[in-house]
Parts: C-alpha cells; sequence; structure tokens
C-alpha cells in the first residue's frame, strides 16, 4: 500500500508542471474573440483606434508591444495580442 501512495505522489508531482499555468500571461490572450473584446473595451469613443489615453486606461488589455503607439488600429491591436499566442494544430 505505501508503495502504492509514493507512486501516485510523484505522478502528482510529475504532472504539475502541466497544470501550472491556468491563466494567460499579461498582455497575451489566447483568442482573437478576446482580442475583439479586449480591443472594444478599450476603445471608449467606438472609433476603430485606440488613441494613447485609451490604452494608457486600460493597460491590462493591450499588448505591451503596441502599448508605446501613439495610436493602435483594431488589425494592429488583434495581430499583436494573437502573437505569443499558442496556434491550433
Amino acid at each position: 500500500m505505501r508503495k502504492v501512495m509514493v507512486a501516485i505522489m510523484l505522478s502528482g508531482l510529475a504532472l504539475s508542471p502541466a497544470f501550472a499555468q491556468t491563466q494567460t500571461p499579461a498582455g497575451q490572450t489566447k483568442s482573437m474573440a478576446d482580442c475583439e473584446s479586449n480591443f472594444k473595451a478599450a476603445d471608449k469613443d467606438g472609433d476603430g483606434t485606440l488613441t494613447k489615453e485609451e490604452m494608457s486606461s486600460t493597460p491590462n488589455v493591450v499588448p505591451t508591444s503596441v502599448s508605446s503607439q501613439d495610436s493602435v488600429t483594431m488589425q494592429q491591436f488583434i495581430t499583436a495580442c494573437t502573437a505569443g499566442a499558442p496556434k491550433g494544430g
């Protein structure tokens, strides 16, 4: 019985790194739908472009690679947002 318990604990420890990351890292989103949603949330005036002011008011949803630009279109935002996301297949 003791050997079984030790085997279960060791297998649990061996698998723990696979389950360690359950959230998306800051500035990176998994899906295009998430990226579009984040863009729309940041685009306060709804003109389809994020200004520096809009990006600074929602820093947690703006990818760091575009956060220093003066303005960002939705396409630029989505490209940056999905750049580090895992690809399907």
